[in-house]
């Protein structure tokens, strides 16, 4: 927001300068004489309007790429916070998945020093164990999705992302 108040004082700034220069161009007498004797002075005006002119479209140019700049910023964001979400989603999902695996493995090392054979357990320590390896390798197509984002615009002849 501070970028877009310093392009509109900058702005105003020129157009201020504009009013100004106008203000301070030489008034040009009903009736001098000679229209000769007024044509260098018009010319002078002129070439020093085109100045202006030519100087304030630099000065809008300038301006309209430092705003396309903060847009591909912008989107770069965007960007990245969608596959930071992503991401954690994926994370999350595999802490969990770890967690339960932990919590089986704790039941199924106590079922084993009481001697006590439980098949739905060694079942349900195979199915986390199966739930964990399917959380992992889902980070794992998140990462190499996000390399390839990367890697496409350089494949294609362009510059990459990030």
């Amino acid at each position: 927001m501070t970028d877009l108040a310093e392009l509109e004082g900058r702005i105003t700034m020129a157009l201020d300068r504009i009013a100004l220069g106008l203000e301070a161009l030489p008034s040009v007498p009903a009736s001098s004489g000679s229209a000769e004797q007024d044509l260098p002075v018009l010319q002078q005006a002129l070439e020093a309007e085109r100045d202006e002119s030519n100087r304030l479209a630099r000065e809008i140019e300038d301006l309209r790429h430092h705003l396309a700049q903060q847009d591909g910023a912008s989107e770069e964001r965007a960007r990245l916070a969608a596959q930071l979400e992503v991401h954690g989603r994926e994370i999350q999902r595999l802490r969990r998945a770890n967690g339960h695996v932990r919590q089986v493995i704790g039941r199924l090392r106590a079922a084993l020093e009481a001697r006590v054979s439980d098949p739905q357990l060694v079942n349900e320590a195979m199915a986390a164990e199966l739930e964990a390896l399917q959380a992992a390798r889902s980070v794992d197509l998140a990462e190499i999705d996000e390399i390839l984002a990367e890697l496409d615009p350089l494949v294609e002849g362009g510059p990459a992302r990030g």
